[in-house]
Formats: C-alpha cells, structure tokens, sequence
C-alpha cells in the first residue's frame, strides 16, 4: 500500500481470480486481497512464488506480511526488511502453514 494513500472504509479489495469485495475494515481483509492502487500484486492460485528482493521473502510480499502480522494483533515498524517480518510472522505463528519453529 502506498505510504501517503488513505483508505476511507467501506472500501473496496481484490482478490485472486478477479474477485472484489467491499470491507468495513483492514483485520476483514483476507491475506493476499489489494487495495485498488495495488491491485496488480494480487498472486494467482499456484503461481510461482515471488523470489526474495526487497519487496518479498520466502515467497511472500511484504504487503501480505505486514497485512498478517496486524491482523494477528502484533505492532510492527514500517522500516522492517521482508525478512524480519517474515521471520517474525513464522515465529508467532501469523503465516497459514507455518506453525511456531518447535524448541
């Protein structure tokens, strides 16, 4: 999402396959969903995994990184690498799929 965007809410999302919907807030957002400025990021069902570069890791944008962290309720810093993030999201167990690395 852009840094200087605003989103008023209801606000409208799109999804995989062509779907949109309307939303009454960012935590009713599903994973993956874009605003209409970002909707071109959107990952099709089975597309290849996005390489790491300084907008993804492991296969996941920061975007869908940021977006799961805040919906499982943990603060975060914007300046955070997709790393960070993606190793933070594992180690709480934010990620479908990724369950907390066992001790």
């Amino acid at each position: 999402m852009a840094f200087n965007q605003v989103i008023r809410w209801p606000a409208w999302y799109y999804g995989p396959g062509g779907s949109s919907a309307i939303f009454n807030s960012l935590e009713e957002v599903p994973e993956g969903w874009f605003c209409y400025d970002d909707r071109d990021k959107v990952v099709e069902p089975g597309a290849p995994p996005l390489p790491d570069s300084p907008d993804s890791w492991a296969g996941h944008s920061k975007a869908s990184l940021i977006m799961a962290l805040r919906k499982a309720g943990h603060k975060i810093h914007a300046n955070y690498s997709p790393r960070k993030l993606f190793e933070l999201a594992v180690e709480t167990g934010s990620i479908p799929g990724y369950g907390k690395p066992s001790e």
